[in-house]
């Protein structure tokens, strides 16, 4: 009864629903692990669980974490994450999260996440599973222009002639970055072909960087 009473006045109803016991400590451990969370075949389950109960989730993570559960696109491309609030100053606020468990996105990632937006969002393309190989032979040869940076900035090098050791090393942190946007849910690899799938939640990055994105080239002047 003690217990009733508290879950209806708090209003975290949802934690005793059998939907929960089966699916919310994975749908949190996934949240606060900073996946993006939509509808596919690996996640259907949690995005129908947390539209459902959004509003509660919602004042679950704000009331006990100080930190925000948003909601962005529609319908099928509707997807959800762990977001973080802004102080006075403009500085994000990590809420209840220890030191230990935060993580920030390595510039080279966010330059590769950049192309990769470039490539799929902005310049559509018919494919839907993309070759990993493909991807990397496109921004080595499609994107010629950005390749002096990249080689600067992954391989280390001012060289003008790239060697093989140099493009090795560029196409070794484009697999280190198509992992990492695995683990974010921004794409979706499938191990058995080596290919993967853009998903809805990686226009969160767009709309972030929207801006930089589309007017910022990368070039030798940054």
């Amino acid at each position: 009864m003690e217990n009733s009473y508290i879950q209806e006045n708090v209003g975290y109803e949802f934690l005793t629903t059998q939907d929960a016991k089966s699916i919310f400590a994975n749908t949190d451990y996934a949240l606060k692990s900073g996946q993006h969370i939509q509808k596919s075949s690996l996640q259907n389950k949690m995005f129908v669980f947390v539209r459902q109960y959004y509003d509660q989730l919602k004042a679950y993570y704000d009331d006990l974490f100080d930190i925000h559960l948003n909601r962005e696109g529609e319908g099928d491309s509707e997807y959800f994450f762990i977001d973080f609030f802004r102080d006075g100053n403009g500085y994000y606020q990590r809420g209840n999260i220890p030191m230990e468990n935060r993580e920030y996105l390595a510039e080279s990632h966010i330059i590769i996440a950049f192309l990769l937006i470039r490539m799929y969002l902005l310049e559509p393309r018919a494919e839907i599973h993309i070759p990993m190989q493909d991807f990397k032979v496109q921004v080595l040869q499609e994107y010629d222009e950005y390749k002096p940076h990249l080689l600067r900035l992954f391989a280390k090098s001012e060289d003008v002639e790239e060697t093989d050791y140099e493009l090795k090393a560029i196409e070794d942190e484009i697999d280190k970055a198509l992992k990492k946007f695995n683990d974010l849910c921004w794409i979706m690899i499938d191990k058995s072909t080596q290919t993967f799938e853009i998903m809805p939640s990686l226009n969160r990055l767009l709309s972030m960087f929207d801006n930089y994105i589309i007017n910022t080239p990368i070039n030798d002047e940054q």
